[in-house]
Formats: structure tokens, C-alpha cells, sequence
């Protein structure tokens, strides 16, 4: 499975990576929504994980894309 985790801060990524990676999903990271869209449409993730808050493009705006 596929996960895409969608965070400004860097502590959060490198936790929520490792935590989801020792249970068997291939992580990809973005640093904000706008990342976050491009990422997934390379290929579509089985589940996102996003701050609400964030640079760029929030959550909100990433959820309505």
C-alpha cells in the first residue's frame, strides 16, 4: 500500500514516515498541498495523511483539488 504523508514540518514527516513505513507502506512526502497534488497524480496514494495548516496550499484548498 501506498501513503502519502502532506506536512511543513519536518519532525512530522520523518515520524509519521518511519511509523508508517514499519508497517509495510511505501511512503511519499510533501512539504504542502501543492506537492502533495503533483505526488499523487504520478500515482495515485491508498491513503493521505495532511496537516491542516500549511504553507502554499492548505489543506482545505489540497481537499477541494
Amino acid at each position: 500500500m501506498r501513503a502519502l504523508v502532506v506536512d511543513d514540518n519536518e519532525q512530522n514527516l520523518y515520524l509519521l514516515k518511519t511509523t508508517l513505513e514499519s508497517a509495510g507502506f511505501e511512503v511519499v512526502l510533501a512539504q504542502n498541498g501543492s506537492e502533495a497534488l503533483e505526488q499523487a497524480s504520478k500515482s495515485l496514494p491508498d491513503l493521505i495523511i495532511s496537516d491542516i495548516l500549511m504553507t502554499v496550499m492548505n489543506n482545505f484548498e489540497l481537499c477541494a483539488q
